[in-house]
């Protein structure tokens, strides 16, 4: 069955008949009035939208059947509220012709660009106890197949198939630059720790037909800890001691803060470069993915960003190389 519709093409008014989405997120809740709604997440390669089921539709849309990673064929109407754009769903029924290209994000970029652009950054590793390990990492059979298509987050950045991989990579561009700045930083202990710190999220998030999930060891445990264990994995017991826990710190101390998730705070200069990179990256992605996904009102503001924790400004300059003529008063 082809889809006719995508996310990124829904404005108010719209409606839709039989369209194709899978489900992202669905939580039942309860109206004020006592009446029970079910709040969903759809998904398509293009974006997510909120969806409300409501008590007079939910047998209509077997609501109480449904689950994350479920494809679905739905009718709807798109409206506005607070800003934002929600579906209002009136009826549902899972459905198995789909084209799974239609439904899943996947980087613009090549992925396999991209893993060979990975190898040719850490080929570039002076120290030889270093590069001899994360190659050893990356060219793992197994470990790169599950890198290629991995995402980097859920829902707040780069969360897409070669998320990480893009995530990486624009982590370690970063890095050349500030490497330059303060030459004193052992680059090769940057580049490793790029390279390590979000490695954990192969096994931290899953994918299941359309949707991608957090495992039982992603709820358990974490990336964090997950990375520590793959770096255990693969580094060889004569591995010096001191490398190992520059390597271990920036895994351990990437989110910077202890209310951000870190286990300990960045205490050497390779860990808070690292840190700044991850935090550059993300923060500027997920601007880019408001601008790309979000809508605007008339004054050029997206609605709020429950992560940035403000509205972003959409109207962009252009930049113009002949300078703009003075106005005669």
């Amino acid at each position: 069955m082809n889809k006719t519709i995508f996310i990124e093409d829904i404005t108010a008014g719209a409606t839709g008949v039989e369209e194709i989405f899978s489900v992202k997120e669905i939580q039942k809740h309860t109206a004020k009035n006592g009446d029970p709604y079910f709040r969903v997440v759809l998904q398509d390669k293009t974006g997510t939208i909120q969806g409300k089921i409501w008590k007079d539709a939910i047998a209509l849309t077997k609501a109480e059947t449904l689950a994350v990673g479920d494809v679905i064929k739905i009718d709807f109407e798109a409206s506005e509220y607070n800003g934002n754009l929600q579906m209002t769903i009136r009826r549902a029924e899972k459905t198995t012709e789909y084209d799974a290209g239609d439904l899943m994000k996947v980087s613009e970029k090549d992925l396999e660009a991209m893993y060979a652009k990975l190898l040719e950054f850490l080929e570039s590793l002076k120290d030889a106890d270093i590069k001899r390990v994360v190659l050893t990492m990356a060219k793992d059979p197994e470990l790169s197949k599950r890198l290629k298509t991995a995402i980097a987050g859920e829902l707040v950045h780069h969360d897409y198939i070669g998320g990480l991989l893009e995530h990486t990579l624009e982590m370690m561009s970063i890095a050349e630059t500030i490497l330059r700045l303060y030459p004193r930083a052992n680059r090769s202990i940057v580049m490793g720790g790029i390279f390590l710190h979000d490695l954990g999220k192969i096994e931290e998030l899953g994918m299941d037909n359309t949707t991608f999930f957090r495992t039982l060891p992603g709820y358990l445990i974490g990336h964090i800890t997950l990375g520590m264990q793959l770096l255990q994995r693969f580094i060889p017991p004569a591995f010096p001691q001191e490398k190992k826990l520059a390597l271990e710190h920036i895994i351990l101390s990437h989110h910077r803060e202890l209310e951000f998730g870190a286990v300990v705070k960045p205490a050497t200069l390779e860990a808070i470069i690292v840190s700044m990179c991850d935090l550059s990256s993300s923060v500027v992605r997920q601007f880019q993915k408001e601008l790309d996904e979000g809508k605007s009102d008339e004054s050029g503001f997206g609605g709020y960003h429950k992560y940035m924790k403000n509205r972003i400004y959409h109207k962009e300059i252009i930049e113009q190389e002949t300078e703009t003529e003075p106005v005669d008063s």
